[in-house]
């Protein structure tokens, strides 16, 4: 569980060989479960779930009236089988010095918060401006995760406001 309403699967090979590597830091991919009668297209993979993983992690929003997300978060155990496309998109960090900014909303943190291991990864001297917006702390997903990403920057800052807080009150870091 990664908040109240989203939780992250890891997922490996289920052969063991390697996965295909993400193009863009904030890859997604695309599953077909057969019991949610869910499309994936492009080449298929198997990939199964596992309690720990150097493969994939894939985060998913509790919808009510998703049938994927329904699924996922009810139906899945480890050891279950999943076809999954390798993954693509051209959401993508560009190189370079300029600062950068990256702002996300409740499940939109997925994305963003993929570009903040980046630039972690990187050891980056970027400035770096994470700006996340949540309804409130239990909603508040990768927090702790975010915070330990941006601790390892010398020249981040951080702000967090919950929406539905009682006060609607904010959460600065590094001033």
């Amino acid at each position: 569980m990664e908040s109240a309403t989203i939780t992250s699967i890891l997922l490996d090979a289920a052969d063991a060989t390697p996965l295909p590597a993400a193009s863009a830091p904030a890859s997604t991919l695309t599953l077909r479960l057969a019991e949610a009668g869910t499309p994936a297209p492009g080449p298929q993979l198997l990939a199964v779930l596992r309690a720990r993983s150097a493969g994939y992690r894939i985060s998913v929003k509790r919808e009510p009236q998703g049938l994927v997300s329904r699924y996922l978060h009810s139906a899945i155990r480890p050891g279950s089988v999943l076809e999954v496309a390798a993954p693509r998109g051209d959401f993508v960090l560009r190189d370079g010095a300029n600062p950068v900014l990256l702002v996300s909303a409740g499940v939109g943190v997925i994305p963003v918060l993929a570009m903040l291991h980046a630039l972690a990864g990187q050891h980056t001297e970027r400035e770096a401006w994470w700006l996340h917006a949540a309804r409130q702390p239990g909603e508040h997903a990768f927090g702790t995760e975010a915070h330990r990403l941006l601790d390892t920057l010398d020249r981040a800052r951080e702000h967090v406001f919950y929406s539905a807080a009682a006060r609607r009150a904010g959460v600065d870091r590094r001033p």
